[in-house]
């Protein structure tokens, strides 16, 4: 028969071992992208290319990332809040950064379905693959029906 002490020591070691993998995904995942971007960037290159650069352009690009992040921040809000229950905007905002670093450095971004769940410890790699892929099924959806609305339009007023 266990007694106390060892079933909690057991559990103890549990949460140790899965703290410890969940640091080491995240070691694995920053050092994959530090690998990825310091053998794809040539500082040489950079600079001819700013010195060249059309700065309004560049600036239009920054400011519509800004926005693109945002957008996705709120679909994954919403997606979180909906599918996983949970509601908590700086652990949402973490799994959204932790899943873009994850797909990066994978191919078919694929490390993202997973990435996006180091932060929710609590649910089940499962739950979180399948609220990723309600985040990412939704815009699919849109574009389907925006485009056949817009294919009508052409239909009806173009031929």
């Amino acid at each position: 028969m266990i007694d106390k002490t060892q079933a909690t020591d057991s559990m103890i070691f549990r949460i140790l071992k899965k703290n410890t993998l969940i640091i080491a995904a995240k070691i694995l995942i920053s050092a994959g992208l530090l690998y990825y971007l310091i053998s794809s960037v040539e500082y040489n290159q950079i600079l001819s290319a700013l010195d060249g650069a059309n700065l309004t352009v560049i600036g239009l690009v920054i400011i519509l990332g800004v926005v693109n992040i945002f957008l996705q921040y709120s679909k994954w809000r919403l997606t979180c809040t909906e599918v996983l229950g949970v509601s908590n905007k700086l652990k949402v905002f973490r799994s959204l950064f932790y899943g873009f670093s994850a797909g990066i450095i994978t191919p078919l971004r694929i490390g993202e379905y997973f990435g996006r769940g180091i932060e929710f410890r609590d649910k089940s790699m499962v739950q979180v693959t399948v609220a990723t892929l309600v985040d990412k099924f939704f815009p699919l959806l849109m574009v389907a029906l925006l485009g056949s609305i817009s294919s009508l339009f052409f239909y009806l007023f173009l031929l």
